[in-house]
């Protein structure tokens, strides 16, 4: 087992692009790190972040994670003129994710997971708490980023906050729209379009989604697990 858990390290250490590495986290003026908070840049990770940006480090970002052998997709972190993004905690940000903070934006996490496909755009203001896990082909945005004019000539459609709270899972495909607040404990299923508040411990589908259950459980353990002790 022990030797096991060596070569595991040791091929991850082999996937970090350590060029990148030194480059994001000591010659990267505008990333600010907390002692032993780090960017960790797989092969493929891009960080592009404007003079005027910060990004405010106390925890790690490992960044494109999971990347196939071979494979050349990337993974993007953009920061835009006066954006920030505060990273109170870990984070994991599978290969082919991105985060896109617009000028003058502002995100703030805790610890989260993005899995493959998954875009998280901020226009305005988003807020990812504790525990929060994204499945494949997430979409989270908190603008509609071009205006829709009123009968006045002026845009009625302006950005509104995100807030995903604790311990929340976006299963796979799923959209949600800006002005939103999903509460603790929710479970959202596939294929489903969140435009309005999710109360606390929801389970919620469809488009537009809606509370099928409000007594919602999961957990982060891996299924398989359980599968083959139950065929075991």
């Amino acid at each position: 087992m022990g030797k096991k858990s060596a070569s595991e390290r040791l091929s991850k250490i082999r996937k970090v692009d350590w060029f990148k590495f030194v480059k994001y986290n000591f010659l990267t003026k505008q990333v600010k790190r907390s002692k032993g908070a780090y960017i960790i840049p797989f092969k493929g990770a891009v960080l592009e972040i404007a003079k005027s940006a910060e990004l405010i480090l106390n925890g790690t970002i490992h960044f494109g994670i999971n990347q196939l052998k071979g494979a050349k997709a990337e993974t993007y972190i953009r920061l835009a003129d006066n954006s920030k993004w505060i990273c109170e905690e870990e984070v994991l940000l599978f290969f082919g994710t991105f985060i896109d903070v617009h000028k003058d934006a502002l995100l703030e996490s805790k610890f989260f997971s993005a899995n493959t496909g998954s875009v998280i755009v901020i226009g305005k203001h988003i807020t990812l708490g504790h525990d929060v896990m994204m499945g494949r082909n997430i979409v989270i945005y908190d603008s509609d980023f071009h205006s829709i004019p009123g009968e006045d000539g002026r845009p009625i459609n302006f950005s509104k906050d995100v807030v995903i709270e604790d311990h929340v899972w976006l299963t796979n495909n799923v959209t949600v729209l800006k002005g939103v607040t999903i509460g603790k404990d929710s479970l959202i299923s596939a294929m489903t379009l969140i435009r309005k508040d999710v109360p606390r411990a929801s389970l919620v589908a469809g488009v537009p989604g809606k509370v099928l259950k409000d007594n919602a459980c999961w957990s982060r353990e891996y299924i398989h697990e359980y599968e083959k002790q139950f065929w075991d």
